[in-house]
């Protein structure tokens, strides 16, 4: 898969892939670093119901397999940063989508993972 992403030349792709790069890498005192960076993270799930339904599952499966687990040791202070209100109309409106799929489906894992788990910092415990 990681080739067929390549294969589409766009800006926002690029970015996409440079900036989840980070988060695939997985070391902890790095994903701490790169999280702390919020306009990159901010500027990705802004635009994430524009994108197509390979990316957003690229995204958002990666943030739910390397951010909000707890092998990430990130905090739940840091964890909330990139939930904010924008991100999680996102994840509601690609989750309610009609034609249903992947995207709709992993959007709305991350949705109750991130709204229902406390150690996901938008819930107090």
């Amino acid at each position: 898969k990681p080739a067929e992403r390549r294969k589409k030349h766009s800006t926002r792709g690029a970015f996409v892939e440079f900036a989840m790069s980070f988060l695939e890498a997985g070391k902890p005192c790095l994903l701490r670093w790169v999280i702390q960076q919020r306009e990159i993270f901010s500027g990705i799930l802004r635009g994430l119901g524009n994108d197509d339904d390979e990316t957003v599952v690229y995204v958002l499966s990666t943030l739910r397999d390397q951010i909000l687990t707890p092998e990430s040791l990130i905090p739940p202070s840091l964890r909330s940063v990139l939930f904010g209100s924008v991100t999680l109309e996102q994840l509601v409106d690609i989750s309610a989508r009609d034609d249903g799929g992947l995207a709709a489906k992993v959007a709305y894992e991350v949705l109750v993972m991130v709204c229902t788990d406390p150690s996901n910092g938008l819930m107090p415990e």
